[in-house]
Parts: structure tokens; C-alpha cells; sequence
């Protein structure tokens, strides 16, 4: 009985109608391309015959909805106008750049590795195109449902992934390894990936989806007990994936929201960095020999690991030999394939190549890559979205998630320069982008006719 309380009240909280035509809604084609699109934001690898680690099935649906969502008459704004002229000229850069590998003698994996990057990014260009399309069509209060929807199946994977690891449970191990093979990933008995591909990508997925969406339910719902509840099992299945990465991520999460916010949610974001300090405490006295703890002593120590190594180079790299090689010109998309040496340290380059392919090697932070293959200008541009992206959230009033969108893209920055998230395929900052640019949009309709029917 108490089971089925749970489910009734879960079943009340996330179909209670946002307004009279909140009903109605769901039905929309909008409403459900923004349903389907953020209820997979975790699953980031489909087991398709492609050489490719990341292939984000939120990306992939978006190019499927692009040709039925996108009008003739695209609505302009400040942000698709930067974030129009960074793909144009990454494209065109990276063109030229092939060019001039190919006449140099650059073989066929130079083409590949420049194919499989045009790729990605225009995977996750799609994915802001369809959402900010699509979002302007639905309420603030839907987003955080489908948001939180879609982290249920992800956590509750993470806690029988838990339950495996700490008692042995041969029956949550099944079920772990079963669902996990579906999508054709391995598993870890003592560390929660969910529908992620690993670990770290899955905490990256708490921190940028799961735990906002939680967050800004219990501050917006009736129903606190429900949405807190959500929130520190979040919480808890972050602490099971022993990410190092994920840690910082999740720090720069709270010390960004406790610094941005307003009063009413920083003492929300201070209590809740207080209690991951603790957990993390506990963690480490609880678990000495887990990934995460082996992971910092190594690294206070000086050893570091490959891993550490890997991301430490993979963004300063580039930018340790900006004078020394062609990185502020920029090698073009899928130029470390054939210009690895030129980007990295020489003490360094083995320890970086042994976690990528021997035969394409490339760079697992974002901003590391973004420096690398479009050089000073592509970082500048890049650097451009986020401003335009302020800008747009300063012009916000009343939306919740405009103001979550701050502390969060602040969080996926961190990510991407020291957590090894370096595909422009993922969704995540894509899909945050439209949704301050989606509600952008419905602001400036309503001052547009607002403006004409005065008197």
C-alpha cells in the first residue's frame, strides 16, 4: 500500500495541470518533442555500428525532428545570432584547414576525424534548433517535469547499481547488467552509472539535469516532501558514481547558485554544498579504496593517474604550445587526429594517447578542443555564447529556469574544462541554451504586443 502511495502521489504531482490548458498541451506536437527529447538527455551512447564513443540519443532524435519542426521563418535573437556566426565560421575554418592538410599529405584518417566532428556539431547545433523551437511552446513547469521524469529511470538504475555493488544482490546485479547491455555498455558493480556510459558522464548528467530539475520542483511545488525526496535520492546516486570530476562539477553547481541567486534559494544551494562536504567526508572514511578517493590522494600526491593526465593536458595542453605550434590559427575540426604531437607537452603525449584511439587521438576537454581546432577566434566566439546568453537571462523576468540556467552552464563549464566532456555532440549546454532562448522569445512576443496595443 505504501508503494502504491508512492506512485499515486508521483502520478498527481506530474500530471497536475500548470493552468486549464495544460491538458491539452501534452498533446501538442511541441510538448511531445520536447517530452521525448529531454526524457533521454542521460543516454549518451546507442549501440550502433559507428566508431563513435559519444552518440547522445537526444542528438540523434533531433536531427530525426529537425525537417518537422523548423519554419522557413526562423525567429532571430541575440543568441542564435552568435551561436549561428561560431558554427559558420568552426565550418568554414575547418574546411580550409582539411585543405591544406590534404595538399600537405594528410591521409584518410585527417578526412575522418574532420567528418566525424562536423558531425557532432551539427548534432548539437539540431538539438538547439529543435528545443528552442519546440520550448516556447510549453510552460516553464512542464520542462521541470519532463526533466524530472526522465532521471527517474536513470536513478533508480543507480540504486540497484548500488545495491549490487554494497551487498552483492545477484537479482539488482541483473538487472544492471541487463539494461545496461541493452544500450551496449559495460557495468561497475561499485560505481552507479545509470543510462550513461560511465560513471563521470552520468554524474555530469546529475548535475546539469537531474539535481536542477529536483531543485527548482521542490521550490516551485506544494508537494516539498515529494520533490526533497527526488532531490537526495539525486543526491545519493551522484555520491555512488565516486566521480573525482563529478565532485567539482557539483561544487561549482552550488558555489555558482549560492553566489547568483537570489536569498530565497541561496540558503537552499549553502545547506546543500554543507551536506555534500559531509557525505563526502563520510564517503571517504566509509570507503577508503574507492575510485574517487584513490583518485585525489594520487593526486595530491603528485602521481597522478593517466586519467588525471589526460584531462589536465587535454585543456592546458593547447595552450601550453600557443606559441610554440599553430594553435591560436586552429588545426581545423578533427585536426589532433594528425596534429596530436603539436598540441601536447612531449613528456605528456603518451599518457594522453593511451586513452583515445591509437589510430585518431583527440582531446577530452571541450574548451582544450575548441582552442585546438578553431584557434583564438573559434574560443572567442564560443566565449560569445555565454555572453549573449546572459544577456538574454538579465532581459528575463518570473521564469525559474532562466535563473537555474546561470549556475548551471557555469557548472558545464567546469565540466568541459576539467571533467573530459569534449563532444559538441552532447546535449546538455545545447539544450540549456534553448531554453533561455525559447523563453527569450515568449518574453519578446509579450512586450511586441504589448507595445502595440497601447492606446
Amino acid at each position: 500500500m505504501a508503494g502504491r502511495g508512492v506512485i499515486m502521489r508521483l502520478h498527481a504531482e506530474f500530471t497536475m495541470p500548470y493552468d486549464r490548458h495544460f491538458a491539452l498541451s501534452v498533446l501538442s506536437p511541441s510538448a511531445a518533442v520536447s517530452f521525448v527529447l529531454l526524457f533521454f538527455l542521460s543516454i549518451d551512447h546507442l549501440p550502433i555500428p559507428v566508431q563513435a564513443q559519444i552518440i547522445p540519443l537526444t542528438s540523434v532524435l533531433s536531427l530525426v525532428f529537425l525537417p518537422f519542426v523548423l519554419k522557413w521563418r526562423i525567429p532571430i535573437t541575440p543568441l542564435l545570432r552568435i551561436v549561428t556566426l561560431f558554427i559558420g565560421f568552426v565550418l568554414l575554418h575547418s574546411l580550409v584547414a582539411l585543405l591544406v592538410d590534404v595538399f600537405n599529405g594528410a591521409g584518410q584518417i585527417r578526412v575522418i576525424a574532420w567528418g566525424r566532428q562536423v558531425i557532432a556539431l551539427c548534432l548539437g547545433i539540431f538539438v538547439f534548433l529543435v528545443l528552442r523551437e519546440t520550448l516556447k511552446n510549453v510552460s516553464d513547469r512542464f520542462i521541470i517535469q519532463a526533466m524530472a521524469i526522465g532521471a527517474l529511470l536513470p536513478l533508480a538504475l543507480a540504486l540497484f547499481n548500488m545495491l549490487w555493488g554494497f551487498t552483492g544482490s545477484a537479482p539488482a546485479g541483473a538487472i544492471v547488467i541487463h539494461l545496461r547491455s541493452t544500450l551496449g555498455l559495460g557495468s561497475w558493480p561499485h560505481r552507479a552509472s545509470g543510462l550513461s556510459m560511465e560513471p563521470a558522464h552520468f554524474a555530469f548528467y546529475l548535475v546539469i539535469v537531474a539535481i536542477p530539475a529536483f531543485f527548482m520542483g521542490l521550490v516551485t511545488s506544494k508537494r516539498k516532501l515529494l520533490w526533497f525526496t527526488l532531490l537526495a535520492v539525486s543526491l545519493v546516486a551522484f555520491m555512488g558514481t565516486f566521480s573525482t570530476t563529478g565532485v567539482i562539477e557539483l561544487v561549482g553547481l552550488l558555489l555558482a547558485g549560492a553566489l547568483v541567486s537570489s536569498k530565497r534559494y541561496r540558503f537552499l544551494n549553502l545547506i546543500t554544498l554543507i551536506l555534500l562536504l559531509i557525505g563526502g567526508v563520510l564517503v571517504t572514511h566509509l570507503f577508503p579504496t574507492n575510485y574517487a578517493v584513490v583518485q585525489l590522494r594520487h593526486l595530491l600526491s603528485g602521481n597522478w593517474t593517466v586519467s588525471a593526465i589526460d584531462r589536465f593536458y587535454s585543456t592546458f595542453g593547447p595552450f601550453m604550445r600557443a606559441f610554440s605550434s599553430y594553435t591560436l590559427l586552429g588545426y581545423g575540426l578533427g585536426g589532433t587526429s594528425t596534429h596530436f604531437r603539436e598540441l601536447m607537452p612531449e613528456s605528456v603525449q603518451a599518457s594522453v594517447a593511451s586513452v583515445h584511439w591509437a589510430t585518431m587521438p583527440n582531446l577530452g576537454s571541450l574548451i582544450g578542443r575548441i582552442l585546438a581546432e578553431s584557434g583564438l577566434v573559434g574560443l572567442f566566439l564560443f566565449s560569445m555564447i555565454f555572453y549573449a546568453a546572459l544577456k538574454e537571462m538579465k532581459a528575463l523576468t518570473g521564469s525559474l529556469l532562466a535563473h537555474v540556467a546561470l549556475p548551471v552552464i557555469i557548472a558545464f563549464l567546469v565540466g568541459a574544462t576539467v571533467g573530459g566532456h569534449g563532444s559538441f555532440a552532447l546535449p546538455y549546454l545545447w539544450f540549456w541554451l534553448a531554453v533561455i532562448d525559447s523563453r527569450y522569445m515568449n518574453q519578446k512576443t509579450r512586450w511586441d504586443n504589448g507595445y502595440q496595443n497601447r492606446p
